[in-house]
């Protein structure tokens, strides 16, 4: 955020300020005192593990320059921090609100927020569609998979004087959380990628999932963009109850129809090299021009060619050119640890690191990529033999138990010789 002064982080947040209201705070907001820069808010967020409280000290010799409190805090001495505390009722919705002042100032100034929510595939979408904008424009998107309630506003606060697109990830893990991120950063364009069985047991149903990934694109502006995955019915079903324009990608139906629509992307010519990496041509229409172009992704897995149809129709949807977006796309590479990840072993053994998380959909795509790299290199008739080690899959409540059978029995069609479970 660009810096600015304590007194009026306290009007934003709402905020009791104890000491200087006139000292300096920014750009850098952190609730980790190890991440500390000089000048920085330090939020005391109080978690299951953690009271943040206990750091502040900490903090404040790292050059936080305010901190952000739910009770007064005093140094070992026991004199006050010598440093402004804004005292509120809860850190993480003060975060919250600070992080909404931020963006609405600067979507004054032209920023361009696009966001992105679904079972799977976001983190890797929202790591291409970073890489298409930065050539073009200051771009702030979250590290790894900083999409949470945290998360969310701390990427949010990230934002400067120069920025010119934010890219907002958003998961959820109840209904009403989604539809309170997009009041913080209101989205110029938002897609949804998926509805799969992710916290099943949090929501009960795909539908309830779908209810809450719908709140992305429920109240956008009539001049912003849902960019909906028409593949998935639940998801396309989406269009009937947003007031934004439509766009669509699909990558899987042939008979999708998709020529009403003003934006829209598809694939064709699919195929893979021996390690996984698709290519393809990418192809489509926006208002202003049609397009064709191939692309060569450096991430493994045929299915996130959704995600990078995706990431395209996002940033054409807030004016990129399609030559760009094939050229971000071209150039992309993996920036998010233990996502499909390969590690050449000494033994000659190639290692597969897909530990980041785990759900039915995302365990099936991963299946499906050892399934066609088993298939090719038979092809040249090396002898290949391939171990599964499956983690458990959680918060799927009373289906646990069928859908990790039936991810057995994936793995038995996909070729794996040995599973370890």
């Amino acid at each position: 955020m660009i810096p600015i002064t304590a007194a009026r982080v306290a009007e934003l947040t709402s905020a009791r300020l104890i000491g200087d209201g006139a000292m300096l705070v920014g750009p850098g907001v952190s609730i980790d005192s190890r991440e500390v820069s000089p000048g920085a808010l330090f939020a005391a967020i109080t978690g299951s593990n953690n009271d943040g409280h206990e750091y502040v000290s900490q903090a404040v010799a790292a050059g936080a320059a305010a901190v952000l409190v739910e009770r007064e805090v005093f140094s070992e001495l026991g004199e006050l921090v010598p440093v402004p505390q804004l005292l509120v009722p809860d850190v993480v919705n003060a975060l919250t609100a600070l992080a909404r002042a931020v963006v609405a100032a600067a979507k004054g100034n032209g920023l361009k927020v696009l966001a992105l929510t679904g079972s799977s595939g976001k983190t890797t979408t929202k790591d291409m569609l970073a890489q298409v904008l930065e050539p073009l424009g200051a771009t702030v998107s979250p590290p790894n998979s900083l999409n949470n309630a945290t998360g969310m506003p701390l990427t949010a606060l990230r934002v400067g004087a120069d920025t010119e697109f934010l890219v907002s990830e958003m998961g959820a893990s109840h209904v009403g959380e989604i539809a309170n991120y997009v009041t913080v950063a209101p989205p110029d364009a938002a897609a949804v990628l998926n509805v799969g069985l992710a916290h099943l047991g949090e929501f009960g149903s795909r539908e309830r999932i779908a209810q809450a990934k719908a709140e992305l694109v429920n109240d956008l502006a009539p001049t912003s963009w849902a960019v909906l995955n028409f593949d998935d019915p639940l998801v396309a079903g989406m269009a009937a109850n947003t007031p934004a324009r439509i766009a669509g990608f699909s990558v899987l139906n042939t008979d999708t129809d998709l020529s009403g629509l003003e934006l829209w992307v598809r694939i064709k010519d699919l195929d893979s090299d021996a390690y996984g990496r698709p290519n393809f041509t990418l192809y489509g229409k926006t208002p202003t021009e049609s397009f064709e172009f191939p692309v060569q992704l450096r991430f493994l897995g045929a299915h996130l060619v959704a995600d990078a149809a995706a990431a395209a129709a996002l940033a054409l949807a807030v004016g990129v050119s399609a030559a760009d977006v094939a050229t971000g796309l071209n150039a992309a590479l993996p920036r998010s640890r233990w996502r499909m990840e390969p590690h050449l072993l000494r033994t000659g053994t190639l290692l597969l690191n897909d530990a980041y998380n785990a759900n039915p959909l995302s365990v099936r795509a991963a299946l499906a990529v050892i399934k066609d790299m088993k298939a090719k290199r038979l092809q040249t008739g090396a002898p290949v033999r391939v171990t599964a080690v499956l983690g458990d899959m959680l918060e799927l409540g009373a289906e646990s138990a069928a859908l990790h059978q039936s991810v057995g029995r994936q793995a038995a069609a996909a070729g794996v010789d040995t599973l370890l479970a």
